[in-house]
């Protein structure tokens, strides 16, 4: 090969090289351009709340979904002194955005509770933003009093995206406040 060849062939080469690149590039922007229109923004946290030592009263899962939601599961771990009272007369209640679907909450370690909503009949959380879930729980007598943290970790929904296709959307870890009086 004459040395102008090789130089004509390189240039070619480094030309095709920055083409494939700008093509690449273009193609992630492009993907990274349409990530947020497929996954939109979704949050689950425990509604800020002021329970009273000693009693029995109620926290509240918010869902804001701007999906069409037909699954969730989530963890909850709850303060010391703080327990989901399970019992046949109290239960986690599913609220009207729920309707249609079976709600499960089982505790997995002390303080720390695995709640699971779904359908077998393919209903979906009704709305885009409220209550889904209101937990009863049990304050213990001796509490220390004042604020305490709620975490809800590992939340996962099974979101529908056209032609009726479920999609797992991790959503990320929340932290809310509860003030022990």
């Amino acid at each position: 090969m004459i040395c102008w060849e090789k130089c004509l062939f390189l240039q070619i080469e480094n030309y095709m090289n920055m083409k494939v690149s700008t093509y690449c590039l273009f193609s992630l922007f492009v993907a990274m351009m349409c990530l947020p229109a497929w996954a939109g923004e979704n949050k689950i946290f425990v509604e800020k709340t002021t329970l009273k030592a000693g009693n029995a009263d109620s926290l509240v899962v918010i869902l804001e979904n701007q999906d069409e939601v037909n699954g969730i599961q989530f963890d909850i771990q709850l303060p010391e002194g703080v327990e989901i009272d399970n019992s046949n007369e109290r239960r986690a209640q599913a609220t009207e955005r729920l309707k249609g679907m079976s709600l499960m909450c089982r505790q997995l370690a002390p303080g720390v509770y695995r709640l699971l909503a779904f359908s077998m009949r393919g209903k979906t959380v009704q709305g885009n933003a409220g209550a889904i879930v209101v937990l009863p729980v049990l304050v213990k007598d001796d509490m220390i009093k004042g604020e305490k943290e709620v975490m809800l970790q590992k939340a996962s929904l099974s979101v529908i995206k056209g032609e009726k296709k479920s999609a797992h959307q991790s959503v990320d870890d929340s932290t809310s406040i509860l003030i022990v009086e």
